[in-house]
């Protein structure tokens, strides 16, 4: 993925096939991945706990959010942000999920507003916009 080109068609590969793996009961993310997968994740400042929780809110909700479309867009504002503003260096600050807001927390009626917040503060810098009208995918994009 490291290529400019190629990493978006990568990402949706490797998300459609570890959503195979885990509708076939198979949670076990860290056996998801191969060198090259973590290496393609790790040069779009994706980790791979990041990505198997794409798969498992995606399979969660039956393929409705977030889509392997929207999945896409999140990583790409991460991505961009990671090699723009991080400099393609990860964040030594991590966020243990204990301390994350439950998956069913909304904030003025959006559902994961809370949990997304959480999660973008240390990769980031906790840049995000408060509306109704507005994607997980654009919220990491402010």
């Amino acid at each position: 993925m490291s290529d400019a080109y190629e990493w978006a068609a990568r990402f949706g590969e490797m998300f459609v096939s570890c959503c195979d793996e885990y509708e076939e009961g198979n949670t076990d993310y860290e056996a998801w991945f191969d060198e090259e997968d973590l290496a393609n994740l790790k040069a779009i400042g994706c980790k791979p706990r990041e990505f198997f929780d794409f798969v498992e809110d995606c399979c969660a909700a039956e393929g409705l959010e977030p889509t392997p479309e929207s999945a896409l867009l999140i990583a790409a504002a991460r991505r961009d942000y990671f090699l723009i503003e991080q400099k393609g260096q990860t964040s030594s600050h991590v966020v243990p999920p204990s301390e994350l807001p439950a998956k069913t927390a909304e904030l003025d009626g959006i559902p994961w507003l809370p949990r997304i917040i959480a999660k973008l503060k240390p990769s980031c810098a906790g840049r995000w916009i408060r509306t109704r009208c507005i994607s997980a995918a654009e919220i990491v994009r402010f």
